[in-house]
């Protein structure tokens, strides 16, 4: 969604912003700090994948901007891999410090005898798909169709697990900020920049026209 790349930022989100009409300065920032630098006033906008979610609304206001849930990553002539249940029997990577550790771990929990889910925790899953030591792994959406569309020998199985909207967050006193995005937004939808964008990084299964406000569960 964001990474640097010979020295500039790029990525989904970086694009998008850039089309919404605003001067931008950019600010790398721990993700774990972007609602508290929000709220404080530090930044105007967080936009960094951030999901909406009710427990953040509660903090922050949010404009909605893609659809992203989890993917399942496998080697391009392995057998389709259909939820996190489908991944019982297989040795499947993880990013560590992500939420994925959890869903390994209870997922391995209920599976049946006789097929254990090995989680193999990896800051590299691609790297570990290839040298063959795992056979499976369960990343953000974004990310596995960008590892896929960089590696031939890689596919996703299966649709998106627990879609949800990702969201541009802004303070609640300025809904004023979050009318203007929402605003934007909705003119790069009508004319089709919003579609190019999508079309550019290949994510067709998050394509979110709603720009709602705070439409997150």
């Amino acid at each position: 969604m964001e990474f640097v790349k010979d020295g500039k930022v790029v990525g989904f989100d970086v694009d998008l912003a850039g089309k919404l009409g605003l001067r931008l300065d950019y600010r790398a920032t721990d993700f774990g700090t972007l609602i508290d630098q929000v709220t404080a006033g530090k930044l105007t906008m967080a936009m960094s994948s951030m999901t909406d979610n009710a427990k953040r609304q509660k903090q922050v206001e949010f404009v909605d901007y893609l659809n992203v849930g989890s993917s399942i990553v496998v080697h391009k002539d392995a057998a389709d891999v259909i939820g996190y249940r489908g991944l019982c029997g297989l040795r499947v990577g993880g990013q560590p410090d992500t939420f994925y550790v959890d869903v390994l771990n209870e997922t391995a929990a209920a599976c049946p005898a006789g097929r254990k889910l090995t989680p193999v925790l990896t800051k590299d899953p691609v790297g570990e798909m290839r040298a063959g030591k795992i056979d499976a792994y369960v990343n953000d959406y974004p990310l596995a169709a960008y590892d896929v569309n960089s590696d031939a020998s890689l596919r996703i199985s299966g649709e998106q697990i627990e879609a949800a909207p990702y969201g541009m967050a802004v303070a609640k006193q300025r809904h004023d900020i979050a009318k203007a995005l929402q605003a934007a937004l909705y003119e790069l939808i009508d004319d089709g920049t919003y579609d190019k964008i999508v079309s550019s990084w290949k994510l067709p299964d998050g394509s979110l026209k709603t720009g709602a406000l705070n439409g997150g569960a």
